[in-house]
């Protein structure tokens, strides 16, 4: 009886280390993805033509399907617009003027970026 438990003790002490591995590896990979997508937005955000953004704060989002070499497939969708057809072309144009877009080496992480939601705000 003894012995049972020592070994259902043992059984759950593992399982306990295992699943603080796959927390530990999905926290260092969530870390790895945002920290691609924020290099994303800021080369894209580098070549956006602010002056054609007005004064004002517009927010504006894009859908992005991206191969894995960085580099976007199809045109970027836009699926809020700033109000402002110049402001939406000019993300539009930063999008594929940044290409190839920087994507993590590991190739497990790439998947995530097949198709991306990026937002912006051309004028912060």
């Amino acid at each position: 009886m003894q012995e049972e438990l020592l070994a259902d003790d043992t059984k759950a002490a593992k399982s306990a280390n295992a699943n603080a591995k796959t927390a530990q590896a999905s926290a260092a990979s969530a870390g790895e993805v945002d920290k691609y997508k924020a290099m994303i937005q800021a080369k894209i955000q580098s070549k956006v033509i602010k002056s054609l953004c007005g004064d004002g704060k517009p927010e504006l989002v894009f859908e992005v399907t991206l191969m894995p070499t960085g580099e976007v497939q199809g045109s970027p969708k836009l699926i809020k617009s700033s109000s402002m057809s110049a402001c939406d072309d000019a993300v539009e144009r930063a999008i594929l003027q940044s290409q190839p877009l920087p994507l993590p080496p590991d190739v497990n992480l790439r998947a995530q970026f097949k198709n991306i939601t990026l937002k912006f705000h051309p004028n912060e």
